[in-house]
């Protein structure tokens, strides 16, 4: 979602540009903080959905404690409320981060990686939580920005003709190509961006691969696709 279209970038630089209550902003979902705060709430694109996880600071807040202390001579408090973006995908202003500081201490952090994976409460992990102090330190809030809306319509198989559901009381025949233009031209004129069809798997056999095939043979509905699997009880 931080370049899941031209609008969402424009939205980012715009708002680090414009809005000096902002410091950082992270994908929607992956903003974690250590209590429920306010946020910012910008536009239709960005959203203040964060989840809490004490357990993600208090593993790391030795090494982030002592990773302050060297960049920025001070002692972090241990019970602030500061937040971090997940995976260490951000967007920030370049100049709030005090590069030179960061690299100074590189010689130092070299020493301290650790040998193989761990999950958490590394070296490695604490400064992912550290990016997230910069916006604590300028006073400022992380805020969220969601991935582009994309409707999906679902393509219901108990309304189609096949044996195991003509017993229903109606259905429509998806076999038929002028069934499936006309379902695609109501789809787009409805706004939806694509069709999810569910693919079923039962009694031994595929009850629902013959639609699939047929469309992606005559390529009606002409929209975007994708399957849900769903197995039946035998």
């Amino acid at each position: 979602s931080l370049c899941g279209s031209p609008r969402n970038v424009l939205t980012a630089l715009r708002t680090l540009g414009s809005a000096q209550n902002i410091g950082m902003i992270g994908p929607q979902g992956y903003v974690a903080q250590r209590s429920i705060g306010s946020g910012a709430s910008l536009s239709n694109q960005i959203n203040t959905t964060r989840y809490t996880i004490e357990k993600m600071f208090m593993r790391n807040i030795k090494y982030m404690q002592l990773m302050y202390s060297e960049i920025y001579h001070k002692t972090l408090d241990s019970e602030s409320d500061f937040a971090f973006c997940a995976g260490t995908m951000f967007w920030s202003r370049y100049e709030d981060f005090q590069v030179a500081d960061w690299v100074r201490i590189m010689p130092w952090l070299a020493g301290k990686w650790s040998n193989e994976y761990k999950r958490d409460g590394q070296i490695e992990h604490a400064v992912e939580r550290m990016f997230g102090v910069i916006p604590f330190l300028n006073n400022v809030t992380i805020a969220e920005i969601g991935a582009p809306v994309r409707p999906i319509g679902i393509y219901q198989p108990p309304y189609s003709e096949m044996q195991e559901t003509r017993e229903n009381g109606g259905y429509y025949d998806m076999t038929d190509v002028s069934t499936r233009r006309k379902q695609g031209e109501m789809a787009k004129a409805a706004g939806l961006h694509g069709f999810m069809y569910h693919h079923y798997w039962g009694f031994n056999k595929s009850v629902l691969g013959e639609v699939p095939e047929l469309m992606l043979r005559d390529g009606y509905p002409d929209i975007p696709f994708m399957f849900c699997w769903v197995r039946f009880k035998e």
